[in-house]
């Protein structure tokens, strides 16, 4: 599907979505999980892939931005930026579990990450709430 195409097609769930396409890219490079999870992963490695966790979070704000277009800014970034946090905690203890994704952890993840985008994205009379 071209990328035009793919910027049409319509979401309905981002949440399982984006857990999907990060499983199958795991799951598709296997030198990666072996470095993550063989005892190569260095501080200086992490430091180095924290800029790509930035990138995705400012990529699931703009999906935020669609799919719930009155909530405050500055809290909607604040809710991206845990998603990410959560997500990448989901993800990694799904593969250090089974190197294919241990179905379970990313099933239950993906209901911890969108009961959480739904409390606290809550629209309360065009107002999010903020507690």
């Amino acid at each position: 599907m071209s990328l035009r195409r793919r910027r049409r097609v319509r979401l309905d769930d981002p949440v399982g979505e984006a857990l999907g396409a990060l499983a199958a890219g795991f799951r598709a490079r296997p030198g990666f999980l072996a470095l993550w999870f063989g005892g190569l992963l260095t501080e200086r490695l992490r430091e180095a892939s924290r800029p790509y966790r930035v990138e995705v979070a400012r990529t699931v704000e703009r999906i935020l931005v669609v799919t719930r277009p009155r909530i405050d800014p500055a809290l909607r970034r604040t809710v991206a930026d845990m998603v990410v946090l959560l997500g990448d905690g989901i993800l990694r203890e799904a593969f250090r579990l089974d190197r294919a994704g241990e179905e379970t952890v990313l099933a239950e993840g993906g209901h911890v990450l969108r009961a959480y985008i739904d409390q606290r994205l809550k629209e309360t009379h065009g107002q999010a709430s903020t507690s």
